[in-house]
């Protein structure tokens, strides 16, 4: 009798472990974002948000210990709270899990959206914090294969930071791309974001991307000189120390080369 081998799921990839910058910052946060609850939460606890059982186990559990799937459902019940006290008390916890890869939302993107840091209950070391945060994470991404299939798109990452009412013009910065992180993985993530977030490698697009203001900033960077004159060389060392490369992403890197000597051609006019 012919045996059959059973079909099984290819099995993921493992998450990347935190960057020991990254576990500092986590850390900081713990210490930072410090408030007491007294024993309430602003949540919607109708059937269809969160349960009241859920709400319990959320005053009742260390900060440390919230499971993902609690802070999932909290996230989606979450009211804006005036005082912020809320949000920072569990925001160590939601960054932790962000930095871990994990869902929170059902679209990365929105993983920070109740936090409302264009708010003035914010003080200027809690953005800061952000700002040292927001360019970690991108880093890390950034040094982190793109074939990892865990991880989610840099694009929606920055948009996640945009959502959460941050500041983001310094994740463009090109000491983070190429400076601060691996020339050829960047190279990777930013020709990514340009095939498949882009309209004709021009206009930045993005569902969940309704800031008219941070997609104007993305299409000047997208088509700016500097992000052109930066990435020819390493799309070149890429290309000819690649002799293994496949059709498709041969192509991919050839488009990519001609729209940044267009735009440095565009920019000269």
């Amino acid at each position: 009798m012919k045996k059959f081998k059973i079909k099984t799921r290819p099995e993921k990839p493992p998450k990347p472990p935190l960057s020991d910058k990254m576990e500092e910052l986590i850390e900081e946060a713990y210490n930072l974002f410090y408030y007491d609850l007294n024993g309430r939460l602003s949540v919607c606890t109708c059937p269809v948000c969160i349960m009241e059982e859920y709400v319990k186990e959320l005053l009742m559990t260390p900060i440390k210990d919230i499971k993902r799937e609690l802070m999932y459902e909290y996230l989606g019940a979450v009211n804006y709270d005036e005082t912020g006290y809320e949000i920072k008390h569990f925001l160590p916890r939601i960054l932790e899990l962000i930095a871990s890869y994990e869902e929170l939302r059902v679209d990365d993107s929105l993983n920070l959206d109740k936090c409302h840091f264009e708010k003035d209950i914010w003080s200027r070391e809690e953005l800061d914090y952000m700002k040292r945060f927001s360019a970690q994470f991108i880093i890390d991404i950034l040094n982190t294969d793109i074939e990892n299939s865990v991880l989610d798109d840099i694009a929606v990452y920055i948009v996640m930071f945009d959502l959460a009412g941050l500041s983001t013009e310094h994740l463009l910065d090109v000491d983070i791309w190429l400076e601060k992180s691996d020339r050829i993985k960047a190279l990777k993530h930013l020709e990514k974001l340009m095939y498949y977030y882009t309209d004709s490698y021009t206009y930045f697009k993005y569902t969940f991307s309704v800031n008219p203001k941070f997609n104007n900033m993305m299409n000047e960077w997208l088509g700016s000189r500097k992000l052109a004159e930066s990435f020819i060389p390493v799309i070149e060392e890429y290309y000819f120390d690649s002799l293994d490369m496949e059709y498709e992403e041969q192509w991919r890197m050839e488009q990519l080369y001609n729209v940044f000597e267009k735009n440095l051609e565009k920019e000269i006019k």
